[in-house]
């Protein structure tokens, strides 16, 4: 499965995204 995230925002939104696309990759997703 592919995932494509947008983080739009604040800083702390990009620290979130990145915070939530390494648990993606964890789980085996693509990015």
């Amino acid at each position: 499965m592919k995932v494509h995230l947008v983080s739009l925002g604040c800083p702390k939104n990009q620290v979130d995204a990145e915070l939530m696309l390494g648990h993606l990759r964890q789980a085996g997703l693509s990015l």
